[in-house]
């Protein structure tokens, strides 16, 4: 589950997606940040909110959760955790061409750009 970052610009690109979302989070900003909670035997899960994410990790250590027969504990549950997904990079359109009298309106290429926190405003 845990990776290492192999290289020195991989380290400088989370690192500096982590200073962005913690100077946004200190300057109280709504950010494009979003709670999660990880557990084996359901995978990752979404929550809107710091508490939905932590109460279902606590739920998640508990023992009658696993359906584990005997009495030891189950292998991975070191693993259940909670926390926030920071977004690293994000797409961006490019290259947009407009094409009225094509089958759509425009064509355009994406690529990947450094996140922004800000949450968009249809969310």
């Amino acid at each position: 589950m845990t990776e290492k970052l192999a290289t020195t610009e991989e380290r400088e690109e989370v690192a500096q997606a982590l200073e962005r979302a913690a100077a946004a989070i200190r300057k109280g900003l709504e950010c494009n940040i979003t709670w999660f909670a990880y557990c084996p035997l359901d995978g990752i899960e979404d929550h809107g909110n710091r508490h939905a994410a932590e109460t279902y990790a606590l739920e998640c250590t508990d023992f009658n959760t696993w359906g584990t027969a005997g009495d030891e504990w189950p292998e991975g549950m070191e693993q259940v955790s909670w926390g926030l997904y920071v977004p690293v990079q994000q797409a961006k359109e490019v290259n947009r061409t407009e094409t009225p009298e094509g089958p759509c309106d425009y064509q355009c290429q994406y690529t990947l750009v450094p996140a922004s926190l800000e949450r968009p405003e249809d969310a």
